[in-house]
């Protein structure tokens, strides 16, 4: 594979089933990094993808840490340890004293919050050591760019009220663990980073795993407050495994461009994401749809709970490499405004219709 022009933007997304990474060639020979997926050999796949296709990893402008749960903060740690260069943005809602005491007490791995807690931890110091604090994220602040640069990079997404709720349940947890409870595990995404990115004539929107619930938070208060006039993305990351609770109509008619491109990352994991419904769904709006991975089906997913139950009961662990890394590419002349070109590589990377004929 070739490196992009200057004169080209790349958007490419990542997935295996657990996990999703992002790299963003946003013209120059800069690149923004989101999120962060292991390969097997324990490396991130973004990082081993810019060495193979020749980037020098000074380059890198900003890595931006969507939220802290593992399948998007594996690995962010050797991002950061080797992309010395660049801001590091995190939800502003983990800069709070509590939740860093919260993290304080899973410091060492908890089989709730997995090791996303600790990652992080990693990250903080650090910057820390570097004297170089993060770029703590909220909604319509600037992450990097902008200002004679040829490009923004802008969070979107955490509002106000997603903050608040997501320090309700910060609160919560610690009482929790003070009495010896067992810590709850997190299903929801208040503190989550959507994004957006300009550069030339494009705008790509970065859906990571922001929800809907009410007014004042997730995608409408994206829609209301943050996204103003900013006109139509012609690419979007899926918003959370392409899942119903993420579904937006008002973001894919108000705030995306006719028939835009659209990539999601498959969540292989409990009942499995994206469904059926959930790919028709999306075909129903958009014809370029693609998926960086495939999902297994429901059927196969019970099949394997079923098995790991017996063998837990028999003192035996099985861990699954569920699938290898898929990658969509997404390359365009930054003075385009709807034009891509895209290829799959991988296991499993595919237009969204391959799903269904699986």
């Amino acid at each position: 594979m070739s490196i992009p022009d200057n004169n080209e933007v790349e958007i490419s997304v990542f997935g295996r089933g657990s996990g999703e990474a992002i790299a963003v060639h946003v013209g120059n020979g800069k690149w923004i990094l989101i999120d962060s997926l292991l390969s097997d050999a324990k490396t991130p796949v973004a990082l081993d993808y810019l060495e193979d296709i020749g980037v020098d990893l000074d380059c890198v402008e900003a890595v931006l840490l969507t939220h802290w749960h593992d399948d998007h903060i594996a690995g962010a740690a050797q991002i950061v340890e080797r992309c010395v260069n660049a801001t590091v943005a995190i939800p502003q809602t983990l800069q709070n004293d509590e939740f860093l005491a919260f993290v304080d007490h899973v410091e060492g791995g908890s089989e709730e919050f997995g090791s996303g807690v600790e990652e992080l931890r990693k990250i903080l110091a650090m910057l820390d050591d570097r004297r170089k604090p993060p770029r703590w994220s909220i909604a319509q602040r600037r992450i990097a760019g902008g200002g004679g640069a040829p490009y923004e990079f802008e969070a979107l997404a955490p509002s106000d009220a997603d903050m608040t709720e997501f320090l309700g349940s910060i609160k919560r947890w610690i009482q929790i663990a003070a009495v010896g409870g067992r810590l709850p595990r997190p299903e929801r995404n208040d503190a989550s980073v959507a994004s957006v990115i300009h550069t030339g004539n494009r705008i790509l929107l970065f859906g990571a795993d922001l929800e809907v619930r009410h007014d004042h938070t997730g995608w409408h208060a994206v829609h209301s407050d943050a996204w103003n006039d900013r006109g139509q993305a012609d690419f979007v990351k899926i918003p959370h495994h392409g899942s119903k609770n993420a579904h937006f109509d008002p973001m894919w008619a108000h705030m995306c461009i006719q028939d835009v491109h659209a990539v999601l990352t498959p969540w292989n994991k409990n009942q499995g994401l994206p469904t059926d419904e959930d790919v028709k769904r999306i075909m129903g709006i958009t014809p370029n749809g693609f998926a960086a991975s495939r999902p297994i089906s429901r059927k196969a997913l019970k099949r394997m709970s079923t098995v790991d139950s017996i063998l837990r009961s028999k003192n035996i662990v099985i861990f699954r490499d569920i699938a290898d890394v898929g990658q969509v590419r997404l390359r365009g002349a930054t003075d385009s405004d709807g034009d891509w070109a895209v290829a799959c590589f991988g296991v499993g990377a595919a237009p969204l219709a391959d799903l269904l004929a699986a």
